[in-house]
């Protein structure tokens, strides 16, 4: 009797053991943060990665998806024995090690493998010297033509494709690139093709091609989290991906380090509100409440502030809210286009929009020559898309912008 007790003890013990498995080992393969000392913008955040591109691998002759990661330096910088570090994903391990010391005349590749072997991703960290001495003010573009586009190379259907704007500083020679909320569209799976995505580029501009913005439904994925209307945008910042879906307005990050002062921008736009505008509304079918008479607002806000390591980017809760600690610490200059200007055409117009500087906000010309300020500007199909409101269909053409400059007299010191 004791001997089968025993038995079945062992049997049911055995049962409860197989059953208590191991936490799950870690799949990510990411580098979060890279940090070079020797760049004139010494540290690099993961984000979009929508400027990803494809390899062929030579041993293997298989495709293999690239990740990016540039840094500029000024001339004479010795880009022989750089030593990028960078923190990456938990449990994940990376080959060359962070703070190797490599030589940056050419591409280096990294290779990031996850906690449980399965997955990896390769990263390529370019160093560029500045293939001209920076004048006074080398990181302040006076113009944008919108004439310079690509697709992103995110693998899979036709349906994540999208579009990516970017231009060249004509200071430093050097292309930047434009964010929006393209990428996080892609989740939703709503877009068949780059065309159903709420910012692209359009052949019809007022010269040659244009921005072309436009009020999208997110299906029954956007309304799942709340988010039923996702507004065409574009902007001079950045997009974190990883928490489109949590906090969205958190993810956009606006402005771009500027070294001259931003005093008026101008352009020319086209408008046409779509017929039907939605307000969220959570208990309503699709999250979406439809508002009868109702007519969509296009929007334009620049922004120049200071930011600093405790306040790295305004975000899409604080970039125009006076109420915010952010923004009243932080924003020197400000402007939007004002009402009179905000109406439907279908003909090419003029706008303006003038950035008032903030009463008792004092420009620091030493901190503008440290790349202490950010410039941000903002363009989008829906006034109120930030809240999830507007009208499905809803599109903004915008064209040869042009950003005009202040002399640093002693009134703005």
């Amino acid at each position: 009797m004791i001997k089968k007790f025993f038995t079945i003890f062992c049997v049911a013990l055995l049962a409860m053991t197989s059953c208590i498995r191991e936490e799950a080992l870690n799949t990510e393969c990411d580098i979060e943060t890279c940090t070079l000392p020797e760049a004139i913008t010494p540290e690099w955040k993961s984000g979009d990665d929508s400027n990803a591109y494809e390899l062929e691998d030579p041993e293997t002759q298989q495709k293999v998806t690239i990740y990016p990661i540039d840094f500029q330096v000024r001339q004479g910088v010795d880009r022989t024995a750089l030593a990028p570090t960078f923190t990456i994903t938990e449990g994940a391990t990376v080959e060359p090690a962070s703070g190797t010391v490599r030589d940056f005349t050419i591409p280096q590749f990294y290779k990031v493998t996850s906690e449980d072997r399965c997955w990896s991703r390769v990263y390529c960290i370019s160093v560029v010297e500045l293939n001209k001495p920076l004048p006074e003010h080398d990181n302040a573009p006076d113009h944008f033509s919108f004439d310079h586009a690509r697709m992103n190379k995110t693998s899979g259907s036709e349906g994540s494709i999208f579009t990516v704007f970017y231009d060249t500083n004509p200071f430093t020679d050097a292309d930047f690139q434009w964010s929006s909320g393209n990428s996080g569209f892609a989740l939703t799976g709503v877009a068949k093709s780059y065309k159903d995505y709420p910012t692209l580029q359009s052949d019809y501009g007022f010269e040659g091609k244009c921005l072309q913005l436009t009020t999208r439904e997110t299906g029954s994925f956007g309304a799942m989290v709340n988010m039923p209307i996702a507004a065409g945008n574009l902007f001079l910042g950045s997009f974190d991906v990883s928490n489109a879906l949590s906090n969205s307005l958190k993810a956009t990050r606006f402005g771009m380090t500027w070294s001259k002062v931003p005093v008026r921008v101008s352009g020319h736009f086209k408008y046409k509100s779509g017929d039907t505008f939605y307000e969220l509304d959570k208990t309503a079918p699709g999250k979406m409440k439809e508002v009868p008479g109702k007519r969509d607002l296009f929007n334009i806000v620049a922004v120049f502030y200071e930011y600093s390591d405790d306040m790295p980017s305004l975000d899409g809760t604080n970039y125009m809210d006076p109420s915010m600690d952010a923004y009243r610490k932080s924003v020197c200059m400000f402007g939007r286009i004002d009402a009179a200007q905000r109406f439907e055409t279908d003909q090419w117009t003029d706008f303006e929009v003038i950035l008032e500087p903030r009463d008792g906000m004092k420009i620091d010309p030493v901190k503008l020559a440290e790349h202490k300020y950010k410039f941000a500007l903002v363009f989008t199909s829906s006034i109120h898309g930030d809240t999830f409101s507007g009208a499905p269909g809803s599109t903004l053409w915008i064209d040869e912008v042009t950003v005009e400059y202040a002399d640093m007299n002693p009134k703005m010191e």
